[in-house]
């Protein structure tokens, strides 16, 4: 599985945003991911992420496309934990049908990312449930999942209207909603107006902030016309390190 160039700049807007400014920076994975080496927009947007994040001084060889993203978190300051059965070392053999949080795992994570992992499991509600609980009060979510077009790809494609719901059922702060556009989603988009036609390929992404300490909860498909959250997305995609 790869971090490409949209989640790249979620992350980037994150750090532009100082969301992790006095926090303990702890990250999970949902899978163990890799910086994709097939797109050249991937390290512009690498750089892109070091510059938001502040940090002039690294060592560039520390995060060369291709390695895994372990490398990328670890060089921004996280504690990095992922989950995978992959038998990548490091990584946390969980299957996402059935894992409970453990205890000492629960609510310890400021980051917790699903670069496109949950659309490969059946047990949609315990994969959700799962990200809910590894999360910290305050810390966020990230979700980059496919929204139309992959055919075969996956099990499942998701709605706006999903992430919208599940925000409200659970108290979360919905941020940065936007269509990832076209094959490895290098373009940003805001998303239609209810009924508007979508792109025939396309990703959703967004970041939810939880916001209290509460057990997850389902969300509801309720009040048709459904009101949708809107986005200017031009802020995301205009971002650039500074020359």
């Amino acid at each position: 599985m790869g971090l490409h160039a949209a989640a790249l700049k979620h992350l980037a807007r994150m750090g532009q945003d100082r969301l992790f400014d006095g926090a303990e920076r702890t990250v999970i994975e949902l899978g163990s991911q890799d910086l994709i080496a097939y797109f050249d927009t991937c390290a512009l947007n690498i750089d892109l992420v070091f510059h938001m994040f502040g940090i002039t001084q690294y060592d560039r060889s520390k995060v060369k496309m291709g390695n895994p993203a372990r490398h990328l978190y670890e060089a921004l300051g996280f504690r990095y934990n992922c989950i995978d059965i992959d038998n990548r070392p490091g990584t946390l053999r969980w299957d996402l049908n059935t894992v409970q949080c453990p205890e000492d795992f629960r609510g310890k994570h400021f980051l917790t990312t699903n670069f496109g992992t949950s659309e490969h499991v059946i047990h949609q509600e315990n994969c959700f449930r799962l990200i809910h609980d590894l999360t910290a009060v305050g810390g966020y979510m990230v979700h980059n999942v496919p929204c139309t077009g992959y055919t075969n790809h996956c099990f499942f494609s998701y709605h706006p209207l999903f992430f919208a719901r599940m925000a409200g059922a659970n108290g979360y702060d919905m941020l940065y909603p936007c269509l990832n556009v076209g094959y490895g989603s290098t373009e940003i988009q805001s998303i239609p107006a209810v009924g508007a036609p979508y792109p025939a390929t396309c990703g959703f992404a967004c970041v939810l902030r939880k916001t209290k300490d509460t057990e997850f909860a389902y969300p509801y498909q309720t009040g048709y016309p459904y009101p949708m959250i809107w986005w200017d997305a031009k802020s995301m995609v205009d971002m650039k390190p500074k020359s």
